[in-house]
């Protein structure tokens, strides 16, 4: 609790980034027909990677409250518990 770590917006700004960069060459990647064209659209993983992207956001908020290990033991445990 001795580290400010942030308010976890340039971290959350940074992830989504990385995670669109990502989504996007694998959009190309697994595309049968010309570039154009992008494959199946699911609205219910767009709500699921919203959810994941507000956990994330709240990540250092929670670190600072409760300590680096509490925090992320809590954080790992929600992740598997909704993640299944």
């Amino acid at each position: 609790k001795q580290v400010d770590c942030g308010d976890g917006f340039f971290f959350a700004a940074a992830m989504s980034l990385g995670i669109l960069a990502v989504g996007g060459v694998v959009n190309f990647a697994v595309t049968d027909g010309p570039i154009w064209q992008s494959a199946e659209f699911y609205p219910l993983a767009m709500l699921g990677g919203l959810s994941w992207m507000l956990g994330n956001l709240m990540t250092p908020t929670i670190i600072s409250r409760l300590g680096l290990g509490l925090g992320l033991t809590v954080w790992d445990l929600s992740n598997m518990i909704l993640g299944w």
